[in-house]
This record gives structure tokens, C-alpha cells and sequence, in this order.
């Protein structure tokens, strides 16, 4: 089998994989053969390392007390902001237009005003 990749040629054969059927098969029995052996993932297992930084610490252990108000602020969003009854009256006032009033427009616009200028 030659792969080719129109890029950069021929692929180069690799020595450790037989072209042929006969090659396959005798590559097939050694590695049943080998099955006693050790894995290899197992030994080097055995000598990974993990290093955590003080910098790393310092931030985890400062998030931990922060991890109570955050847990807390996903309940407060979770939870429903207005009554059944106040999202019923809302969506009646939004169908019969109350809302496209110019009053209720130009109440609306001087609150969106305060609101980005910062004042009340």
C-alpha cells in the first residue's frame, strides 16, 4: 500500500510494518507473544509528575472562598425574577401597545438615560 500526498510525494515506507500478508501475520505473533510483558503505558505511569505552583495555590485557595458566592448568584439567576401573576400582567400590557405609548417611550428612554449616566 503507498500513500501518496500530493504535497510532499510517497509516504515513507515504515520498517516496522510489513507490506505483505506474510510480514502482517508474523508481526500479529509477536505481539501475542509479547502480551506477557510489562505495559508500557504502566511502567511510565510510574514516573509522571504533576508540579503546582505556589501562584496556582494562592489563586485556588482564594477562589475556594469565592466558590459560595458564585454557587449562590447561579441559584439567584436560576430563580424565577417575577411572580406568575406580574409576567401575566407585563405580557397583556406588551399585547394591547401600552408599552408603544410616547409616554411610556419617553419614560422608558429618560430611565435608560439615568441608568447609563449613573444618576437616580
Amino acid at each position: 500500500m503507498t500513500i501518496q500526498n500530493p504535497s510532499t510525494g510517497p509516504a515513507p515506507s515504515n520498517p516496522l510494518r510489513p507490506e505483505d500478508a506474510q510480514g502482517a501475520n508474523e508481526a500479529a505473533q509477536s505481539a501475542d507473544a509479547g502480551a506477557d510483558a510489562p505495559n508500557q503505558t504502566e511502567d511510565t505511569a510510574a514516573t509522571d509528575r504533576v508540579e503546582i505552583s505556589d501562584a496556582a495555590r494562592t489563586a485556588q485557595s482564594e477562589a475556594g472562598g469565592d466558590a459560595a458566592l458564585v454557587d449562590r448568584a447561579r441559584d439567584v439567576l436560576q430563580e424565577p425574577s417575577l411572580s406568575p401573576n406580574r409576567l401575566e400582567e407585563l405580557q397583556q400590557r406588551v399585547e394591547s401597545g401600552a408599552y408603544s405609548e410616547p409616554s411610556a417611550i419617553q419614560q422608558v428612554a429618560e430611565q435608560l438615560a439615568d441608568d447609563l449616566v449613573g444618576t437616580a
